[in-house]
């Protein structure tokens, strides 16, 4: 997404920036992984929202991405800009808080679902990766993809 020129924030609990050595790990308690550099790496570059440790992690996402639309509305628009989840949580306790009754129908649109597939990607090391796969029938995905094609 943030390729083809949209812009892309990760939500997820502070808890997961925590790193700490796995059981039957000797030496520094300070353990690096890949997974945990890919995240300081999304801090560093701003693209990464961590809630608090005792907060409900999809209420930020779906703020963020709701006032994402609300903003979009205000704005003249020459192309799709609104807010986006992209989550395979149905976010069925969000729903069933939610006092106006209208999360439901903009999860509808706005919640874009996925999958990771082993498409014979490789890491710098020769390892094979699993690529990310969002739904491809999701109307944004379709026009990231288009956007995605004319450019190569």
């Amino acid at each position: 997404f943030e390729q083809t020129g949209f812009r892309v924030l990760v939500v997820l609990p502070l808890s997961w920036m925590r790193s700490k050595p796995r059981n039957g790990d000797r030496g520094n308690a300070q353990m690096q992984t890949p997974q945990l550099e890919l995240l300081e790496n999304l801090r560093n570059k701003g693209l990464l929202v961590a809630s608090p440790p005792t907060d409900d992690d999809d209420a930020y996402a779906l703020m963020i991405a709701r006032r994402e639309t609300q903003r979009a509305a205000k704005r003249p628009q020459t192309e799709d800009s609104a807010g986006y989840v992209v989550s395979n949580d149905l976010f069925r306790d969000a729903i069933a808080r939610d006092a106006t009754k209208s999360l439901k129908t903009w999860l509808s649109s706005a919640r874009i679902s996925y999958t990771f597939c082993d498409m014979g990607s490789t890491d710098d090391y020769g390892d094979r990766i699993l690529d990310f796969v969002p739904n491809p029938r999701h109307r944004i995905v379709m026009q990231a993809e288009s956007m995605h094609q004319s450019v190569s």
